[in-house]
């Protein structure tokens, strides 16, 4: 398929994962992959993890539950070496199949912490050309880039040691859709869901060194308030908060059309706005990371006042999921 066939049939929402599977889900006959990838939301600070990794903001294994309730399962692809990756690759793009890889951010010129930060972003690829050039679409929609990229460039994106697991690694999806019509399917399925966030965020699971559920956010907020201007917030971890909060949104208001209850649209749009707030918790926290001079000084105090932005927004998704809760 070429580029310009291919382009309208991306998925651009979510993050970059959601934005991937998306794509390739709806590429392989499945109707609305928003109604499954944006049903759950979770949040858990680890505080034993590297920075970049301490938020977790998605129902672990998410995606690979998503793909088997609609009928397909992700196969993961893991090269020893840059030259045996590729190679998988190449036998499945023969075979027509969507190709998604690992790149590294701080190689990747499209990121917006290209050449700051060490971490994984996910890319398609959907095309072999001539010579050893690839057909590719990263679908994210703060990026949203696509074209050709030769071999030597991929290599450069992926081959990157400091990725560390997620190094010369991707996917691919296997099977058939199972599911028909999308509205029936919200309709059976968004009540589970909806007491599956309350439970999850309201009723925080013990884990060693992980404090989980909106218990997770007034941890982040204390442990910011203790290091005081030397905090250095995970960025990208707040920044997914953010797109996971608003995306769930949206889903409410979904799950009030095929529902009938208009208590998840209103619901709904409180999580916009609590996106909104993730969304600024970001930008500060980034600018607080990246700024120099007597801008840094100023971005650092000014991100001392995220614990209390932190603490007001467990307490707005705590009022939200308890009226959430309520509904029959």
């Amino acid at each position: 398929m070429t580029l310009a066939a291919f382009l309208p049939r991306r998925f651009t929402r979510g993050n970059c994962m959601d934005a991937c599977l998306g794509t390739v889900l709806v590429n392989a006959g499945a109707p609305e992959p928003g109604d499954w990838l944006f049903a759950p939301i979770d949040f858990a600070w680890d505080r034993k993890a590297p920075i970049e990794r301490a938020v977790r903001f998605a129902v672990p294994d998410h995606h690979a539950q998503v793909a088997r309730r609609l009928g397909f399962e992700i196969r993961g692809l893991r090269g020893g070496d840059f030259a045996r990756l590729l190679d998988e690759v190449l036998v499945l793009l023969d075979a027509g199949q969507l190709v998604a890889v690992a790149v590294d951010h701080f190689a990747y010129p499209a990121s917006a912490w290209f050449q700051r930060v060490h971490r994984s972003h996910t890319i398609l690829l959907i095309d072999r050309q001539r010579g050893d050039n690839f057909a590719f679409v990263d679908p994210f929609a703060r990026y949203d880039r696509h074209g050709i990229v030769d071999r030597t460039t991929l290599a450069a994106w992926c081959d990157v040691p400091a990725l560390g697991p997620e190094h010369l690694t991707g996917w691919w999806v296997d099977g058939e859709c199972a599911v028909g019509n999308a509205d029936e399917a919200l309709a059976s399925s968004w009540n589970a869901a909806v007491a599956g966030n309350v439970s999850r965020l309201l009723l925080p699971q013990a884990e060693p060194d992980v404090v989980t559920g909106l218990a997770g956010i007034v941890a982040l907020a204390d442990s910011l308030r203790g290091a005081g201007t030397a905090a250095m917030p995970p960025v990208e971890g707040i920044a997914n908060v953010g797109l996971s909060r608003s995306e769930h949104g949206r889903w409410l208001r979904r799950a009030a059309v095929v529902s009938g209850r208009e208590t998840l649209a209103v619901a709904g749009e409180r999580f916009d706005r609590i996106g909104r707030q993730w969304d600024m918790v970001a930008a500060v926290a980034q600018r607080a990371r990246d700024a120099t001079g007597r801008a840094a000084d100023f971005a650092r105090r000014k991100a001392t006042e995220l614990p209390s932005v932190l603490e007001s927004l467990a307490s707005a998704e705590a009022r939200t999921l308890h009226q959430i809760g309520e509904i029959d």
